[in-house]
């Protein structure tokens, strides 16, 4: 399965509980706020951890995906690194 990394602007992950879920509802509100529903849902089902974003991308295999477009939410660019190395185990 070949992954593919968004752009680096806005990358998953961070130190600590409280700022995951500060950028990943930051992310959520900028693109999905027009729609409170479906922003809470996204929210929801946003992967905030390396063990979430591992079994998303077992998920995403196992139903025979051959590309998976992870998007990521927080601004730091050393995360960049760190999804890419959870990827590149995962797959």
């Amino acid at each position: 399965m070949r992954i593919a990394l968004g752009l680096p602007s806005r990358i998953i992950g961070a130190s600590g509980e409280l700022m995951l879920l500060e950028h990943a509802t930051q992310y959520i509100q900028a693109n999905y706020g027009y729609n409170p529903e479906l922003a809470a849902k996204r929210l929801r089902t946003l992967p905030t951890s390396e063990k979430a974003v591992e079994e998303a991308i077992k998920r995403q295999h196992d139903m025979g995906v051959d590309e998976f477009i992870l998007r990521p939410c927080a601004e730091n660019f050393d995360q960049m690194d760190r999804l890419a190395e959870i990827a590149a185990r995962t797959s």
